[in-house]
C-alpha cells in the first residue's frame, strides 16, 4: 500500500471522526437545560403545565367520555390508564428527559418533557403538528 495513500485515510478518518465528535458535543451544550415541567397538549392546544418534581395524577378529558390518567412520580411521566382503543399510550414506558413525549392519537393528546422556565413561562415547545 502506498504510504502516500495511507497519509491520507489516515488523515481523512481522523476529519471524520473530529467531526463526529464535535456534533457530538454541540448537541450535549444546546440540549443541557434541565428538564423540570411536563405540558400536556390536546388538538394543538396546551390543556396543562405540572411540575415534573412534584407527585402528582392527572385526568386528561377528551370529548364527554374519553380520558387519560396521567400519573407525575419521581422525575419522570407515564399514562397509566386510557380508555383509547390501542392502548400505545398506556404501553409506552415512562419518560423523564427533556424533548421525550407520549402521544396518543385517538385523543389528539402529547405529552412533553420541557425545561420551561416555570417563573416566566418562556422556554419548552414552540409548536405540535399532527
Amino acid at each position: 500500500m502506498n504510504k502516500e495513500k495511507l497519509k491520507h485515510d489516515v488523515i481523512f478518518l481522523s476529519a471524520v471522526i473530529l467531526t463526529a465528535f464535535l456534533i457530538w458535543l454541540g448537541y450535549g451544550v444546546i440540549n443541557n437545560g434541565k428538564a423540570n415541567m411536563v405540558i400536556v397538549s390536546q388538538d394543538g392546544e396546551v390543556v396543562g403545565r405540572y411540575p415534573l418534581s412534584e407527585e402528582k395524577i392527572a385526568t386528561i378529558t377528551y370529548g364527554e367520555n374519553e380520558y387519560n390518567l396521567l400519573h407525575i412520580s419521581d422525575g419522570s411521566v407515564y399514562i397509566m390508564e386510557a380508555d383509547c382503543p390501542d392502548q400505545i399510550c398506556v404501553d409506552h414506558k415512562p419518560i423523564s428527559q427533556k424533548g421525550e413525549s407520549i402521544i396518543c392519537l385517538p385523543h389528539k393528546l402529547a405529552v412533553q418533557i420541557s425545561s420551561e422556565d416555570m417563573r416566566s413561562g418562556e422556554g419548552g415547545i414552540d409548536a405540535f403538528t399532527y
